[in-house]
């Protein structure tokens, strides 16, 4: 079954009535995962694409650790698991309390910390019981299956195929997957397209996609990141091509 993990990226702008309504449609969509990145812009890793510019952008909805709980709080009657990146250590104990408790939630590595295997190994100490995904976008073959390697016996460890390319012109994607087998992709292209094309060639365990309310607010993803009636699209597509999958499957 593909799960979809809605990245609400920086598209809440730090408001909490937007990422209570970005949850809400989540929710309303049997979307799996919701996630958000947990940085402290004066800690951002300058491998970062576009540093400058980028660390002025996400120090506007910068999360604070209330806003986490909070989260937690929206996301905790609802079936939907909230997932965040973790940027560095020192924000697992913004996490920790509700891991104590047995709430459920996942973890993502972002593409720029991929080869940093203290962060991923610090990420694993703290939860050693919950899913964390890694994003590949900014590292080559080689690199991938080196760090893989490290992890191939935790089960927990899943690994995304993405282009850091923003948006990523569809002619970029590698739909052979590098040659690579990975649980999943994250998708940065215009539209649904890519996602599509990816279902009809592979079963994915995951699918990662930018979310935003509508595309009038001015937030630098808002171009590839799907709006609700997109995102309604898209979860069509996801459970149709299980139902053909499980078809196809009886009668092989």
């Amino acid at each position: 079954m593909t799960k979809l993990i809605l990245d609400a990226c920086c598209n809440h702008g730090g408001n909490k009535f937007m990422y209570q309504s970005m949850i809400a449609h989540a929710e309303a969509n049997n979307v799996d995962y919701i996630k958000f990145q947990l940085y402290d812009t004066n800690k951002l890793n300058p491998k970062y694409p576009n540093f400058e510019e980028t660390k002025s952008r996400l120090s506007l909805a910068e999360l604070t650790i209330e806003d986490v709980d909070c989260i937690f709080e929206l996301c905790k009657p609802l079936n939907i698991i909230p997932m965040f990146t973790i940027f560095y250590e020192q924000r697992c104990e913004w996490l920790r309390k509700h891991y104590l408790e047995d709430t459920k939630f996942a973890l993502k590595i972002a593409s720029p910390n991929m080869m940093d295997i203290e962060l991923i190994d610090a990420v694993i100490g703290y939860f050693p019981n919950n899913l964390l995904v890694i994003s590949t976008g900014m590292h080559t073959a080689d690199e991938i299956i080196e760090v893989r390697e490290d992890y191939e016996d935790n089960k927990n460890v899943k690994w995304l195929y993405c282009k850091s390319m923003y948006p990523t012109p569809i002619e970029c994607i590698d739909f052979d997957l590098m040659g690579i087998p990975f649980d999943g992709i994250s998708d940065h292209s215009v539209g649904l397209r890519a996602i599509k094309t990816f279902l009809d060639l592979y079963d994915l365990e995951f699918i990662e996609k930018h979310f935003i309310l509508s595309r009038a607010l001015p937030f630098k993803d808002r171009e590839w990141s799907v709006e609700p009636d997109e995102l309604r699209e898209l979860m069509s597509i996801i459970r149709y091509k299980e139902t053909t999958s499980n078809f196809k499957k009886r009668w092989i």
